[in-house]
């Protein structure tokens, strides 16, 4: 089965740029060949599938014309009423070839065809009681509901992810339910849950030290740091992010990078350098062909017009988006579009349309629980209603926005919990590093006595740095507490 479907902040299933290797052109001949000479249905499905999975991360296209013809092949053998031995066989394939396929529509952002697909696989799962497949298939469920702004469906699949993999001890599934409840929370403005669970997976990542979970962590926690203010430690991560991503050659975690660099660039004033940030990432998506992500993208690049009061350009990335969305059913999509919408209408003193489209991005982040559209929507009616003079609708629309930033800022004691939970566990390593260089150095000061003095001096520095660890360490177990 593939590598579990992994949460990478808004930017979803794996794709690859890489090429395949003579090796791996030598195999696919050979299963190519094995495939039209044998009569065999099992072992045609098992060359198949192993075909598969050594170009689903280079052809989307491929991998899903194999996992449709695998599904079919395997469907048929099930009517033809086999033994229990060779029925179990044929259900795996099914489970495996619709979760594959539902990989593929999640990728293109097409999220009905891909929840179709992961149901399908998850009662074909359960039924043969196999608990990884289970697990694959509740995981991709909570990634879909997460990318349509469902946040409260995709915590309930990810815990539900997250018993199954500790059942079963698998550090990387684990660490990938500990991102994805993260950023659900985070989405919610549960600022204290997403710091808990982002720290138990970073420090999963670096134990299996799997480069695309390295990077997928530093996106996560650069939002987090975005999300509390921190727009320099942001940056340092979405970087760390866009280097591994361009190291191993994958597009999506390069152009959600891209795309996270290019908005704060666009906070920051440098609407030039903004602009070939998000329209480099606009290209990544577009080849790589993720509809969902390339509508978030063009909301990004409209907003940017906005702000340079380009109208014309912002309302055609954003209508672009909008038609992306509703034929996907995107609602977290939606909600950006029709708010960005709403903005450029305000801009352009178009209120009651403003209005009218601003209460229907509400509309839907209500009925999601998406608390940052929601607050987004209460800010463009604010505006809309005091130039029409209305100041009651005015007044109550600027309660309810600062409330919403409230909750979603978690207010500033919040922010430093953000702060001193990262600062305490990415300091740990270079805690250990000084540690044991001081320690190194006494024992070669020891062997010289005219040096005595020196020595004294470095082990009261250690103790000393002991005893600020120890401090470290109990304020961090305070913070713990107190969230």
């Amino acid at each position: 089965m593939k590598k579990l479907y992994l949460i990478l902040l808004l930017f979803g299933v794996v794709k690859s740029k890489a090429q395949l290797t003579p090796q791996q052109e030598r195999q696919i001949d050979s299963l190519r060949q094995i495939i039209k000479t044998t009569k065999s249905d099992t072992v045609r499905l098992n060359a198949m599938y192993a075909w598969d999975g050594i170009i689903y991360v280079f052809d989307a296209d491929l991998d899903l014309k194999l996992s449709n013809e695998m599904l079919a092949l395997a469907r048929k053998k099930l009517t033809k009423n086999p033994g229990s031995k060779e029925k179990f066989f044929y259900q795996k394939f099914v489970a495996d070839a619709l979760n594959n396929i539902g990989l593929v529509y999640a990728g293109r952002g097409d999220y009905k065809t891909a929840e179709k697909c992961y149901k399908e696989s998850y009662a074909v799962a359960k039924k043969i009681n196999s608990e990884r497949r289970v697990a694959h298939a509740l995981n991709n469920l909570g990634n879909l509901k997460y990318s349509q702004g469902a946040y409260k469906q995709s915590i309930s699949y990810y815990n539900k992810t997250l018993v199954l993999a500790q059942k079963n001890n698998s550090i990387h599934e684990i660490s990938s339910a500990y991102n994805n409840l993260a950023n659900s929370y985070q989405e919610m403005g549960n600022t204290l849950l997403a710091i808990k669970f982002h720290t138990k997976g970073l420090e999963l990542a670096e134990k299996t030290k799997d480069q695309l979970s390295i990077a997928t962590s530093y996106l996560n926690i650069g939002n987090v740091y975005g999300l509390s203010g921190n727009k320099t430690e942001a940056l340092n991560f979405y970087n760390k992010a866009l280097h591994i991503a361009e190291k191993i050659e994958n597009s999506d975690i390069w152009a959600g990078a891209l795309a996270s660099i290019g908005n704060i660039t666009v906070e920051q004033g440098k609407y030039a350098k903004a602009a070939v940030y998000l329209k480099k990432a606009k290209e990544l998506l577009e080849s790589s062909g993720n509809l969902g992500k390339l509508a978030n993208v063009y909301c990004d690049l409209a907003n940017l017009y906005a702000i340079k009061k380009e109208y014309t350009n912002a309302f055609e990335l954003c209508n672009r988006a909008l038609a992306i969305q509703q034929q996907l059913n995107d609602l977290q999509g939606k909600c950006a579009s029709l708010s960005s919408m709403a903005y450029i209408y305000l801009e352009t003193g178009k209120f009651a349309k403003s209005i009218e489209l601003a209460k229907a991005s509400l509309k839907i982040s209500r009925e999601i629980g998406f608390l940052p559209g929601t607050r987004s929507a209460y800010k463009v009616l604010m505006f809309a209603y005091e130039k029409q003079n209305d100041y009651k609708n005015a007044l109550l629309t600027r309660e309810l926005f600062a409330g919403i930033s409230d909750s979603i800022s978690n207010k500033d004691s919040e922010k430093e919990i953000v702060r001193q939970e990262y600062r305490y566990l990415y300091a740990k390593k270079a805690m250990a590093d000084s540690v044991k260089h001081a320690q190194k150095h006494a024992v070669l000061s020891a062997k010289l006595k005219e040096e005595e003095t020196q020595r004294y001096v470095l082990y009261g520095g250690i103790v000393l740095f002991f005893l600020l660890a120890a401090f470290i360490i109990q304020r961090f177990r305070v913070t713990q507490k107190q969230g």
